[in-house]
């Protein structure tokens, strides 16, 4: 059973970012994710891959290489389904891969698993096992 300072809920730049802030100050840190992948929804399902796909567009269909008041507009003809699709999930994989690098660079502890408070002072084991209770100003307790 490992014992933590602080349990973060969510692996999205807030979470990241407390967590990792937290180990500054010499806490000990676990962080826990539902999700299959860091990084929250705005690198997983939301901002990222939704710009990432605008921004292709734009760029595939001319519109970022109009000249001066768009007279020069051209579309580009040869676009496939692929060569529009290809770059949101390598940008996707390249911020996930980010976000573990931080986790590992701060020592923080990644659980997988929901996790929820029961009141002020416990919180359930993400897979299921015993609660683990916290005390202030001692530390939580996530089983293994």
């Amino acid at each position: 059973m490992d014992t933590y300072d602080l349990v973060v809920i969510g692996s999205g730049p807030a979470g990241e970012k407390g967590a990792a802030q937290a180990t500054y100050f010499g806490k000990r840190v676990a962080l826990v994710e539902r999700a299959s992948h860091v990084g929250g929804a705005g690198i997983n399902t939301g901002t990222v891959p939704s710009k990432t796909l605008r921004e292709t567009a734009l760029y595939f269909s001319g519109l970022k290489q109009r000249g001066l008041y768009g007279v020069d507009y051209s579309l580009k003809t040869e676009l496939t389904v692929r060569n529009f699709m290809y770059r949101e999930p390598e940008l996707v994989r390249g911020l996930r891969a980010v976000v573990e690098r931080n986790l590992e660079r701060h020592g923080i502890g990644l659980v997988r698993g929901t996790a929820v408070f029961e009141d002020l002072h416990t919180e359930p084991d993400p897979r299921g096992a015993p609660c683990a209770r916290t005390h202030p100003p001692h530390a939580t307790t996530v089983p293994e």
